[in-house]
């Protein structure tokens, strides 16, 4: 068993153990961290029952106090990305350099506009809630890039952290918006041969340093200031984007 591999599972493990108590824009690292070492196709059937487990050992903690009205908006879309997400999978399983660089370069634009957004805004100004149809689109299009590439944050987190969303909202929120992605993408990942006994193997392996994140996470994010927490996660997108730009 290749040791860089195992080394890499447990550090994806430990990452989306810390994505899901808060620490979002981190989720974005773990496709590309497996990649390096394994196929495509055999990272996203690895990390998906990881990501399972965090959404359901780190999601307690947040159990009803997202918000409802986003939420009534993006699971719908949600729903209809991951249908629309399968096929495309299928399509593009040998070659997703184009695909990557394209969510690339729109997640860095929309990153950069936002942050624009943010310097021109006044200290403690309200954000209107968006229009429940950009809610809609919102999911629709997080659940298609997580279906490819377990991707979706570059989507989610731009368009939850416009909505002025505090950091236990915006964790809340997440949590349960991906804890369905996540299931909803079970079922055609068993179809197509994503997920395996191989795959399920190595997953297995990576449980326990899920938990440590969450664990880790948890008491990290009850020490940050809410204003850095938003700009930790924008860079992240930041740096994201600018990785699939230059190495899909």
């Amino acid at each position: 068993m290749d040791s860089d591999v195992l080394l890499k599972v447990a550090l994806a493990g430990f990452v989306i153990g810390l994505a899901k108590v808060g620490f979002a824009g981190l989720g974005l690292l773990i496709t590309p961290l497996l990649t390096s070492v394994t196929s495509p196709q055999f990272a996203v059937g690895v990390s998906l029952p990881m990501l399972i487990v965090g959404d359901f050992s780190g999601g307690w903690r947040f159990f009803g106090k997202w918000d409802k009205r986003q939420i009534a908006w993006l699971l719908p879309g949600c729903v209809l990305g991951v249908a629309i997400g399968t096929p495309l999978l299928q399509a593009l399983a040998e070659s997703k350099e184009h695909f990557s660089r394209a969510i690339g370069a729109v997640a860095l634009c929309f990153a950069v506009l936002q942050m624009i957004t943010n310097r021109r805004r006044p200290e403690g100004d309200a954000v209107p809630p968006a229009p429940g149809w950009v809610g809609l689109g919102a999911g629709c299009a997080t659940a298609i890039v997580s279906t490819i590439a377990h991707q979706g944050g570059l989507v989610s987190n731009l368009y939850l952290l416009s909505q002025g969303l505090t950091k236990e909202l915006f964790a809340a929120t997440t949590m349960i918006l991906y804890m369905a992605i996540n299931l909803l993408k079970v079922p055609p990942y068993l179809y197509q041969g994503r997920i395996t006994g191989e795959t399920l193997h190595f997953s297995l392996l990576g449980m326990p340093f899920v938990v440590l994140g969450v664990l880790v996470g948890a008491r990290l994010i009850e020490r940050m200031n809410p204003k850095t927490f938003s700009a930790v996660i924008l860079w992240l997108v930041v740096a994201t984007a600018v990785k699939l730009l230059i190495w899909p």
